[in-house]
């Protein structure tokens, strides 16, 4: 249930580009590991359009990369999505405590109308300037889902899984962060949880591309089902 608390001390003026509500709510927080996920559940100070504010175990880097599961129900058996985000800004309190102001990815895509127009006609314009150069592109033998989800990817040369989270998926491939390093062409093995696309069970891939993350050490590996 939903428990409001209202928080004292705020500045009277506020530049946030959205209104924050002072909801207290249960929150799932996953961070990337050296070899694993990092998990661990929190609670959210306040909440709004863009983003939250919470609590961490340590301070976390700004711009690191989180993926959210907002509200939080341990009870519910299946994995759901997770939203996507990075840490905004860090604060350490007079007591200890770690506040991470985190911002939702999506939040990128919530501007004004203005913008999306601008960026519409923007894309429009790439699009027939690429089309005028390279020729029509064939679509997608599947369609692809952006949808984050806990994953493991067993390697060959490697006794421990890489313990990561999916970027995107289709019935075809996915596409997964992590801070480990792949060569394309490298055969994997790939656990993701029962989804309406994929059944729980290991499938083996193949890496086609990897692509690195400005300004992070994370890399987003494409890879290909064969079995």
């Amino acid at each position: 249930m939903l428990e409001h608390t209202l928080h004292t001390g705020r500045p009277v003026r506020d530049l946030r580009n959205y209104r924050r509500v002072p909801l207290v709510l249960r929150v799932r927080l996953r961070w990337v590991g050296a070899l694993a996920l990092e998990t661990e559940v929190s609670e959210t100070r306040d909440t709004s359009r863009g983003g939250l504010l919470t609590t961490s175990r340590e301070t976390r880097r700004a711009g690191a990369p989180v993926w959210i599961t907002f509200p939080y129900r341990p009870e519910d058996d299946k994995p759901g999505p997770e939203f996507p985000a990075r840490v905004a800004h860090t604060h350490e309190t007079s007591h200890g405590e770690h506040l991470v102001g985190i911002a939702f990815d999506s939040s990128r895509e919530l501007g004004s109308r203005k913008f999306r127009a601008k960026d519409r006609r923007s894309a429009s314009f790439w699009r027939k300037a690429r089309r005028a150069l390279l020729g029509a592109q064939k679509r997608r033998r599947f369609e692809r889902i952006a949808m984050a989800l806990p994953m493991s990817v067993h390697r060959p040369a490697s006794p421990w899984p890489d313990e990561t989270i999916s970027v995107n998926l289709s019935s075809g491939g996915v596409v997964f962060t992590t801070l480990q390093v792949y060569e394309p062409g490298e055969e994997i093995k790939v656990l993701l949880p029962e989804n309406r696309w994929v059944e729980n069970r290991e499938r083996v891939a193949t890496v086609l591309r990897i692509s690195d993350r400005s300004g992070s050490l994370l890399q987003d590996v494409a890879a290909q089902f064969i079995s």
